[in-house]
C-alpha cells in the first residue's frame, strides 16, 4: 500500500499500537482505510467507464482471495 501509515509505519508497529489499545492506531488505521477504499471505488469508477466493471470486480475479488488486497 501507498498511503501514508504504510510508508512510515511497519505492520509490526501498529500492530502494537492496536494492542495497547493507543489512540494513534485509530488514527492511521482510518487513514490506510479511507486510502484503500478510494482506490478502490477510483479503480471502479475507471472500469465502468471503460466497460470491463465485471472484470475489474472479478480481479479484486481474486486479490482479496490470495490475501493481496
Amino acid at each position: 500500500c501507498d498511503c501514508s501509515t504504510c510508508r512510515t509505519h511497519s505492520r509490526a508497529y501498529l500492530r502494537h499500537l492496536v494492542r495497547m489499545k493507543e489512540l494513534s492506531s485509530h488514527r492511521l488505521l482510518s487513514i490506510h482505510n479511507l486510502h484503500y477504499t478510494f482506490d478502490l471505488v477510483a479503480g471502479a469508477r475507471e472500469a465502468i467507464l471503460a466497460g470491463r466493471f465485471t472484470k475489474y470486480m472479478d480481479s479484486v475479488r481474486a486479490a482479496r482471495a490470495e490475501g493481496s488486497a
